[in-house]
């Protein structure tokens, strides 16, 4: 009868492979790791996303804000949408108050008002708004008939 010496017994023993505790701490750590590799990708992908959403609805604020430049608005508030209801615009026009009343006319009335627009876009998960909020000139009255 052959016996195998000690030494080649330990390298039979190294040689047959992993043990079944080494293979299920392998695939438990691969798991967090992809785990934790899938939810940074996807919070990126998301970032992306509404990075790209609030450009666009920074852009249909300056456009719409450019636009009212050219118009004269009245007092009050008026919406809509843009994009095929992919956005919603609001926006509010009221007479500016400062707090010394410095820059009110002979009657009382304010030479400055404040516009304020909201441009609102959902994404799934919320809400979202950009706001652009700035001052004009009030308009002139006209002058009625000399008495």
């Amino acid at each position: 009868m052959m016996t195998s010496h000690p030494r080649q017994l330990r390298r039979a023993n190294r040689e047959r492979g992993f043990s079944l505790i080494e293979l299920i701490v392998a695939f438990a750590l691969m798991a967090l790791v992809l785990t934790t590799v899938l939810a940074i990708a996807a919070r990126a992908y998301r970032q992306v996303a509404w990075s790209g959403s609030a450009m666009e609805a920074s852009q249909w604020a300056q456009t719409l804000s450019d636009e009212a430049a050219g118009q004269t608005l009245a007092l009050g508030r008026s919406e809509g949408r843009v994009q095929d209801g992919r956005y919603r615009w609001v926006r509010e026009v009221s007479e500016y108050r400062d707090p010394d009343n410095l820059l009110r006319d002979v009657d009382g009335r304010a030479r400055l008002w404040q516009t304020r627009l909201e441009v609102h876009w959902d994404d799934g998960q919320r809400d979202n708004v950009i706001r652009l909020i700035g001052l004009r000139p009030a308009p002139v009255p006209k002058a009625g008939p000399m008495p």
